[in-house]
Order: C-alpha cells, then structure tokens, then sequence
C-alpha cells in the first residue's frame, strides 16, 4: 500500500495535477498513508534511530521515497528470511518443516 501511494504522489506531481483541490487532497493523503507505513515499517526494523529517522524524512522527497522503500524492504525481507519465511516479490510465504 505504501509503494502505491508513493506511485501516486509521484505520478501527480509529475503530470501537474495539484492545481485542483480534490487532487491536493489526494496527494495529501497518500504522503500521510505513506509515512505512515514507513513509521511501522521502521519501528519493526533493528535500525539506528539515525537511519530510522532518514527514511522517515525521504518520504517527502520525491524519488529518495522511492530509494529508502526499497532499501526497506530489502531489510525487512533479511528479517523475514532469518525468521524463517521464503520471500518473494508480492508474498512472503511460511517455509515449511518438512
């Protein structure tokens, strides 16, 4: 959800539909949504609080937002695969006991 709002804020900015005020309100929303992912993203992650704070700001700048989720997930992927899930690209999956 989060890639989706950054898409989103990317593509309006990019296109000049911020004159309306129902597409500011969008845009708007769609930073809000993505800090907000960023902010339990970040607080589930072992990160100094340096960094944590870095990536916190990038989603207001519009393509480091794109470089600091990705570098996010790449952590969060680490984790998930050290505890035991096989991750994909949309999916990450229970590896079984078998």
């Amino acid at each position: 959800m989060v890639n989706q709002c950054l898409l989103l804020w990317l593509l309006a900015a990019a296109f000049g539909v911020m004159q309306t005020s129902i597409a500011a309100l969008v845009v708007i929303s769609a930073i809000g949504l993505s800090l907000a992912g960023v902010l339990r993203l970040v607080s589930s992650l072992p990160l100094p609080r340096g960094q944590a704070i870095a990536c916190e700001l990038a989603v207001f700048v519009p393509v480091a937002n794109l470089l600091a989720m990705a570098w996010l997930g790449t952590r969060a992927g680490a984790v998930l695969s050290a505890h035991g899930y096989r991750v994909g690209l949309l999916v990450a999956t229970r590896r079984s006991e078998a």
